[in-house]
Protein backbone atom coordinates (compact mmCIF):
# COMPACT_ATOMS: atom_id res chain seq x y z
CA UNK A 1 0.00 0.00 0.00
CA UNK A 2 1.15 3.77 -0.34
CA UNK A 3 3.72 4.52 2.07
CA UNK A 4 2.78 7.45 4.77
CA UNK A 5 4.83 10.21 2.57
CA UNK A 6 4.12 9.05 -0.79
CA UNK A 7 2.95 11.91 -3.60
CA UNK A 8 -0.11 9.49 -3.88
CA UNK A 9 -1.43 9.37 -0.34
CA UNK A 10 -0.67 13.02 -0.39
CA UNK A 11 -3.50 13.30 -3.30
CA UNK A 12 -5.60 10.89 -1.15
CA UNK A 13 -4.96 8.15 -3.61
CA UNK A 14 -3.16 4.42 -3.26
CA UNK A 15 -2.23 1.69 -5.20
CA UNK A 16 -3.07 -1.44 -3.35
CA UNK A 17 -0.35 -4.21 -4.14
CA UNK A 18 0.10 -7.78 -3.02
CA UNK A 19 -1.45 -8.57 0.31
CA UNK A 20 -1.79 -11.66 2.05
CA UNK A 21 -2.53 -12.28 5.82
CA UNK A 22 -0.68 -14.84 7.53
CA UNK A 23 -0.01 -18.53 5.17
CA UNK A 24 -3.15 -17.80 3.17
CA UNK A 25 -2.66 -18.70 -0.39
CA UNK A 26 -1.38 -16.44 -2.67
CA UNK A 27 -3.64 -13.06 -3.35
CA UNK A 28 -3.36 -9.64 -5.13
CA UNK A 29 -4.80 -6.04 -5.66
CA UNK A 30 -2.22 -5.34 -7.54
CA UNK A 31 -2.12 -2.15 -9.24
CA UNK A 32 -6.25 -1.22 -8.19
CA UNK A 33 -5.98 2.40 -7.62
CA UNK A 34 -8.24 3.45 -4.56
CA UNK A 35 -9.01 6.63 -2.72
CA UNK A 36 -7.92 6.46 1.19
CA UNK A 37 -9.37 8.27 3.82
CA UNK A 38 -6.92 8.49 6.83
CA UNK A 39 -8.36 8.97 10.60
CA UNK A 40 -6.58 9.76 13.55
CA UNK A 41 -7.08 7.02 16.77
CA UNK A 42 -4.80 8.67 19.63
CA UNK A 43 -1.75 7.89 18.77
CA UNK A 44 -3.07 5.60 15.94
CA UNK A 45 -3.96 5.62 12.47
CA UNK A 46 -7.07 4.05 10.63
CA UNK A 47 -6.66 4.04 6.70
CA UNK A 48 -9.94 3.36 4.87
CA UNK A 49 -9.57 2.45 1.13
CA UNK A 50 -12.19 1.96 -1.43
CA UNK A 51 -11.63 1.35 -5.31
CA UNK A 52 -14.10 0.31 -7.59
CA UNK A 53 -15.08 -3.48 -7.58
CA UNK A 54 -13.96 -5.36 -10.49
CA UNK A 55 -15.76 -9.12 -9.71
CA UNK A 56 -12.75 -10.44 -8.07
CA UNK A 57 -13.18 -11.79 -4.40
CA UNK A 58 -11.79 -10.29 -1.48
CA UNK A 59 -8.57 -11.11 0.57
CA UNK A 60 -9.94 -12.80 4.06
CA UNK A 61 -9.65 -10.27 7.20
CA UNK A 62 -7.25 -10.99 9.45
CA UNK A 63 -3.39 -9.78 11.01
CA UNK A 64 -0.16 -9.08 8.60
CA UNK A 65 3.00 -7.76 9.92
CA UNK A 66 0.86 -6.18 13.08
CA UNK A 67 -1.92 -4.85 11.30
CA UNK A 68 -4.88 -5.91 11.31
CA UNK A 69 -7.30 -5.98 7.92
CA UNK A 70 -10.75 -5.83 7.27
CA UNK A 71 -12.14 -6.16 3.76
CA UNK A 72 -16.10 -5.61 2.35
CA UNK A 73 -18.08 -4.95 -0.71
CA UNK A 74 -20.61 -2.60 -1.07
CA UNK A 75 -22.32 -2.19 -4.32
CA UNK A 76 -19.98 -1.55 -6.70
CA UNK A 77 -17.27 -0.19 -4.38
CA UNK A 78 -14.59 -2.17 -2.57
CA UNK A 79 -13.24 -1.72 0.89
CA UNK A 80 -10.59 -2.29 3.31
CA UNK A 81 -9.15 -1.09 6.51
CA UNK A 82 -5.99 -1.32 8.02
CA UNK A 83 -5.01 -0.13 11.60
CA UNK A 84 -2.61 -1.54 14.53
CA UNK A 85 -5.29 -0.57 16.87
CA UNK A 86 -6.97 -3.02 19.55
CA UNK A 87 -9.37 -5.56 18.01
CA UNK A 88 -12.17 -4.23 19.67
CA UNK A 89 -11.40 -0.68 18.49
CA UNK A 90 -10.91 -1.72 14.94
CA UNK A 91 -14.01 -3.72 14.87
CA UNK A 92 -16.30 -1.12 16.48
CA UNK A 93 -14.97 1.36 13.38
CA UNK A 94 -15.22 -1.12 10.85
CA UNK A 95 -18.81 -2.20 11.78
CA UNK A 96 -19.33 1.81 11.46
CA UNK A 97 -17.99 2.09 7.93
CA UNK A 98 -19.72 -0.72 6.62
CA UNK A 99 -23.18 1.00 8.14
CA UNK A 100 -22.68 4.34 5.92
CA UNK A 101 -24.80 4.08 2.78
CA UNK A 102 -23.45 7.17 0.62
Amino acid sequence: MATEDSPARRRGEAYLVEYCPGSAPKCSLAWARAAVAVYRHGNHQVDLFAWADKGAPLPPSGISRGFRTRFWKIGDLDFAAVSDIDVAEFRKFTDLAQAQRE
